[in-house]
């Protein structure tokens, strides 16, 4: 637990630097977000793992990674749509 806040701590020193100042500025900064973004994917990948142990090791694979293959597929779309009015 210690080790992943510390590379959160890091990720969101890095962000703040590169981060345009639109962004940094609110209740909803960045900062929040981006920690925000991460609590929702540790809860996906906690989801993703309980469902994988219910259905055996016949299926743990697909399992696995095929709620990964929708969020990047989301994610990936997500930023072509929203990339130009971030700034």
């Amino acid at each position: 637990m210690t080790m992943c806040l510390n590379i959160t701590g890091v990720n969101l020193s890095l962000l703040s630097r590169v981060m345009s100042s639109r962004l940094s500025r609110g209740t909803y900064n960045g900062g929040l977000l981006s920690t925000e973004a991460g609590t929702l994917a540790r809860v996906a990948a906690d989801m993703t793992i309980t469902t994988a142990g219910y259905l055996g090791q016949s299926q743990l694979l697909n399992a696995t990674l095929l709620p990964s293959l929708v969020i990047c597929v989301a994610s990936i779309a997500a930023t072509f749509g929203t990339y130009n009015t971030l700034y």
